[in-house]
């Protein structure tokens, strides 16, 4: 988030992010409230949309990184974020284990 911060001159207060799952101050990148999903969670409803065969493009952020779901549609989030982020392509069973 730091390259848009950046280049939008929002050095203070507070950005929401990834869609309300991350608030934090925007100065210190410091997290102030978090809310993800465990794999647990997203294995279930990932279960779900390929069961249902609902045609929809999958990408799990982070602060850094953004892992592109291979077992549903390409997703076109890598050609708007202007590069700013890391993208890996991966498998549902290979999503990284929280830390």
């Amino acid at each position: 988030m730091k390259p848009y911060i950046d280049s939008l001159s929002l050095n203070t207060g507070f950005s929401i992010s990834f869609n309300g799952a991350i608030i934090f101050e925007n100065n210190s990148l410091e997290t102030l409230r978090s809310f993800t999903l465990s794999n647990k969670d997203l294995l279930m409803i990932f279960t779900f949309i390929l069961l249902l065969n609902i045609p929809v493009s999958v990408d799990i952020s982070t602060s850094n990184d953004v892992y592109q779901i291979t077992d549903f549609a390409p997703s076109k989030y890598q050609t708007i974020s202007h590069n700013f982020l890391n993208f890996h392509k991966i498998k549902i069973i290979e999503i990284p284990q929280k830390k």
